[in-house]
């Protein structure tokens, strides 16, 4: 789900092996690469990466958190935390969500409907964002990291909340707010209407 079908990874990635996940994957390796190096890994997609001496300090932004087409070096907040990978609405709307389903045979809610949120928050991108490195990387088993040779998502995290909270101006993180509460939630509505029809008791959502 982090690639649609019509644009997938190559080589394709494995379901349950990741041993060539993270910066041994060619496209994989240049989405978790941190901007400030991301010229050097252009003219070299060896640099610093796939040999695995050098992990990414967790506070170095990866591209991945960026949408390419906007992405300005000397102004990271124009497209910080915009980059439409499928997971984002795969977690916040359920699997379906992904693949244009939207009759009642849907299986399960996505944690929005669940939920009940009426809006994107600062702590859900920076988990979903951190679920998505994870899920890019070669690392087996989800853990805080940050041991030796290890990526730290628990930093990763945090870093990504106190940017949003801190760093961001009131305006800057209420229109990143809004940018997915139009692109991730407004399916919510077609969502709520068709699975309402045969499970009534589902909390109300909008």
């Amino acid at each position: 789900f982090l690639r649609p079908a019509d644009n997938p990874f190559i080589p394709m990635i494995g379901l349950n092996d990741k041993v060539t996940q993270g910066f041994k994957h060619p496209q994989i390796a240049r989405l978790i690469c941190p901007v400030s190096w991301l010229e050097d890994f252009d003219q070299d997609p060896e640099y610093k990466l796939a040999n695995g001496k050098c992990v990414p300090h967790p506070h170095d932004w990866p591209l991945l958190l960026f949408d390419e087409a906007t992405f300005d070096i000397t102004n990271l907040c124009v497209s910080f935390l915009r980059n439409e990978m499928l997971a984002w609405r795969m977690i916040f709307q359920g699997p379906s969500a992904v693949d244009g389903r939207t009759s009642n045979k849907a299986t399960k809610r996505g944690n929005a409907l669940r939920h009940g949120m009426k809006s994107v928050t600062v702590n859900a991108l920076a988990y979903i964002a951190t679920l998505v490195y994870f899920a890019l990387s070669s690392q087996e088993v989800f853990s805080a990291g940050g041991g030796d040779n290890e990526f730290d998502y628990y930093e990763f995290y945090r870093g990504l909340v106190a940017t949003l909270e801190e760093e961001f101006s009131v305006e800057d993180r209420s229109q990143v707010i809004e940018w997915w509460n139009r692109y991730e939630l407004r399916y919510l509505l077609v969502r709520k209407a068709v699975l309402t029809t045969s499970q009534a008791s589902f909390p109300e959502v909008c």
